[in-house]
C-alpha cells in the first residue's frame, strides 16, 4: 500500500485543505482494515476522500485520508450482513 505521508490533500476549489497525518491509497481490503486499526491505535480519525470534487470542508482531517482509486476488485462481506462491497475503479 502507498501511503503519503506530509501530503497536503485540496479540495477542487483550492478553498479547503487537509494535512492528514497519511494519504493512504490501498489496494486491498486488508491494507483498509490496518489503516482503521493504526488510527484507532493513535486515536485518530480515517476519513474517505476522492479527487477532490468537494466544495465544502468535509474531507478535512489531521488523522489520515483513504483514497480507494487504486482498488479494482468485487469482494464479499458477510459478517455485516452485506451481500457485496465494490471496490472503485480499474485505474492503477
Amino acid at each position: 500500500m502507498e501511503m503519503k505521508k506530509k501530503k497536503t490533500w485540496w479540495n477542487t476549489i483550492k478553498k479547503f485543505k487537509a494535512q492528514p497525518k497519511g494519504y493512504c491509497l490501498p489496494r486491498k481490503v486488508e491494507q483498509i482494515q490496518n489503516i482503521v486499526r493504526l488510527a484507532e491505535r493513535d486515536g485518530t480519525r480515517v476519513r474517505a476522500v476522492g479527487s477532490g470534487h468537494s466544495f465544502s470542508d468535509v474531507a478535512i482531517e489531521n488523522g489520515f485520508l483513504l483514497n480507494i482509486k487504486k482498488m479494482n476488485k468485487l469482494h464479499r462481506i458477510a459478517p455485516q450482513g452485506l451481500s457485496k462491497a465494490y471496490q472503485k475503479s480499474k485505474r492503477n
